[in-house]
């Protein structure tokens, strides 16, 4: 059916199922009309993790590593006492406000302390939406284009690329391009590119699939230069396991860059051969993920280059791999060379056996004089067995704090780290550690801090308070060439 003659046959349906009561839309017939309303009534579902499974490969060598376990003492200072998987896609939402207050006093290598207080800095961001909601907006236009129109076929061996951009390049401002449920056969190198002011909805069951290739940079979905976009359920799927080659490190599953006002929701990003999501260009600003799930992914389950503005909320970050550069965690948060990561939101997330880290905030030593990473709240959320590419000589973390300023940490729960539960380093400045559980830690690695809660290491103004930190297997809160004031913790 051509364009034209779908649009006259277009009919107007008010649909209230999905959390958007009272949003019009144009489908083309009756068709398309029942395939939109069953998208929409699986809008809510929230994604949960899958079964605990140690990755298929993991390597040791993470960016942080060698800052982490530079020429420490075997017990240094202390406190406290020592004793092809199916996926499917989802939005996001709006910022809020790290109020890392800071005050400075100095833990000397015996781990005494002598404090001195000074005025709290408060980094300021968009408060964030209440946890569970919707969070990508109904669409400003009732328009609808499904992808059948246009060509694409689900469940052959087609390239559907171009049929799926043909339904993009159509719809107008504002609407909706909706891709029905089956799987779609998507050419990396091209890969599906959203315009500015439009909803890409996948349905529940709808899979865009890379087809297999030896390059390792591709992208699924690439949102580049636009504003004001939204992709919403369904999952994108990568090529790892099918891979045929074994270079690079850059095959994404959905990518942003230079964009601003995305939101993406209900998604599941699986078996990509570099990263889930990657967030990064030198302009990106306004970017909200909610309910999506990264899965099995071989770099990183979401790599943050550059941004001001973000929110990732009530969403699992699971079973990241690691690639021979030693990535492999379930958040990076990490600049590169010119780039800066402002004004970021981690909230009620479940990040859990990845095989480095489970979180990594940081800069490499190239980037340091050129980058900068800052305002970074991270509240709420679920870290639980992390580093599992953990060793005797290497130690990972659930959560590595590196070269930040004002960083709150606040309100977590963090279980089962092969290596340190949190560990702030290498010059971060402004860190509040406060009100987290941290348990379970094991021993790796082979330094002081091997088997801590807690871990400071060249750091200045953190503050550890109100934290419960027990059955850790190292020292509770280790501390070593540190400036952090540490009280009102709960240590056994």
């Amino acid at each position: 059916m051509t364009l034209s003659v779908l649009m006259r046959r277009c009919l107007i349906a008010t649909l209230t199922a999905g959390g958007v009561a009272g949003g019009l839309f144009v489908v083309s017939d009756r068709t398309d009309r029942d395939q939109l309303e069953t998208v929409l009534a699986h809008q809510h579902r929230d994604p949960t993790p899958g079964s605990a499974r140690r990755p298929t490969t993991s390597r040791a060598g993470e960016r942080g590593e060698r800052r982490a376990t530079r020429g420490l003492p075997t017990a240094a200072g202390s406190i406290g006492a020592t004793p092809t998987p199916s996926t499917t896609l989802t939005p996001a939402p709006a910022a809020g406000a790290p109020d890392t207050g800071a005050t400075t006093s100095r833990v000397s290598t015996t781990g005494t302390t002598s404090t001195a207080t000074s005025p709290s800095r408060e980094a300021t961001v968009p408060a964030a939406p209440p946890s569970g909601g919707a969070c990508a907006g109904a669409p400003s236009s009732p328009a609808v284009v499904n992808v059948t129109t246009t060509g694409a076929r689900a469940g052959d061996s087609g390239d559907d690329t171009a049929a799926i951009q043909a339904a993009i390049d159509a719809v107008p401002n504002g609407g909706t391009v909706l891709v029905p449920d089956g799987i779609y056969l998507i050419n990396g190198a091209r890969g599906v590119r959203p315009k500015s002011s439009m909803t890409l909805r996948l349905a529940a069951g709808a899979v865009l699939r890379v087809i297999a290739t030896s390059s390792g940079n591709y992208n699924v979905i690439r949102i580049q230069g636009v504003s004001n976009v939204a992709v919403v359920g369904g999952t994108v799927e990568g090529d790892l396991g099918r891979h045929p080659g074994n270079s690079g490190q850059w095959g994404h599953g959905i990518s942003v860059n230079d964009s601003r006002s995305v939101t993406i929701d209900s998604v599941t990003s699986a078996e990509a051969w570099g990263d889930g999501f990657y967030v990064g260009g030198t302009s990106s600003a306004d970017i909200t993920l909610c309910r999506v799930r990264a899965d099995h992914n071989r770099r990183q389950g979401i790599s943050v280059t550059d941004v001001d503005g973000m929110v990732i909320r009530d969403s699992v970050f699971t079973r990241t791999v690691s690639e021979p550069g030693g990535a492999g965690s379930g958040i990076d948060l990490e600049p590169n060379g010119n780039q800066h990561v402002h004004n970021v939101q981690l909230l009620n997330n479940t990040i859990t056996d990845n095989s480095v880290q489970g979180l990594s905030i940081g800069i490499s030593d190239q980037y340091r004089a050129s980058s900068s990473v800052r305002n970074i709240t991270v509240r709420g959320n679920t870290f639980d067995n992390n580093g599992l590419s953990a060793s005797p000589t290497v130690m990972r973390t659930g959560m590595y704090i590196s070269d930040v300023s004002t960083v709150l940490v606040e309100g977590n729960t963090v279980r089962r780290s092969h290596g340190a539960g949190i560990y702030v380093t290498s010059g971060s400045r402004q860190v509040t550690v406060r009100g987290n559980t941290v348990t379970g830690t094991t021993k790796a690695g082979k330094h002081g801090e091997s088997g801590a809660g807690i871990a400071m290491y060249q750091d200045v103004g953190t503050v550890v308070t109100g934290n419960t930190v027990t059955g850790n297997a190292g020292t509770p809160i280790f501390t070593y060439d540190s400036q952090s004031t540490i009280s009102g913790n709960t240590t056994s």
